[in-house]
């Protein structure tokens, strides 16, 4: 009973997903420049993948951390921590990009660069709210964000 609820929940959801602007070329930028992409979520794996699809983006993406396979949600600092082991890279070289600034952006407090979405509603705010590097206003903005990044005009503080 429960599954077909949420099965229709689900489908609800995903009937009305929005894609951001230029995410297709966005997307194809970052990769083309050597970027490693990962998702990390608090979600569902099945939800996240199907997300993934309905959007026709799953295949930019090397990884798809879920929290709760980490052992901790993405607010304890250790999901985040256990993504970076996997990845095999330093906290510096990674910008998280989340709608969150309560969850998404815990990502500062252990080394990464953050970037807050806002053009999208935010959702309820239940946790310390840390405040992000950048504002992202475009979804196509994120390239000169990590252009930004890279030639070391800004600070990290």
């Amino acid at each position: 009973f429960y599954a077909k609820i949420d099965d229709k929940i689900e489908n609800n959801f995903l009937e009305n997903i929005q894609i951001p602007e230029k995410i297709y070329e966005t997307l194809d930028t970052l990769k083309n420049n050597g970027l490693q992409l990962a998702v990390i979520s608090n979600g569902h794996r099945r939800t996240i993948l199907k997300k993934l699809d309905c959007a026709k983006i799953k295949k930019y993406f090397s990884n798809v951390f879920i929290s709760f396979e980490l052992g901790e949600d993405k607010s304890s600092l250790t999901a985040f921590r256990k993504m970076l082991d996997v990845l095999q890279v330093n906290s510096q070289e990674c910008l998280m990009i989340g709608d969150r600034s309560d969850e998404d952006m815990y990502a500062k407090k252990v080394g990464m660069w953050t970037a807050l979405v806002k053009y999208v509603p935010q959702k309820a705010i239940a946790k310390e709210v840390v405040t992000p590097h950048f504002d992202l206003t475009a979804f196509n903005d994120i390239p000169k964000i990590v252009e930004r990044i890279n030639k070391g005009d800004v600070s990290f503080d």
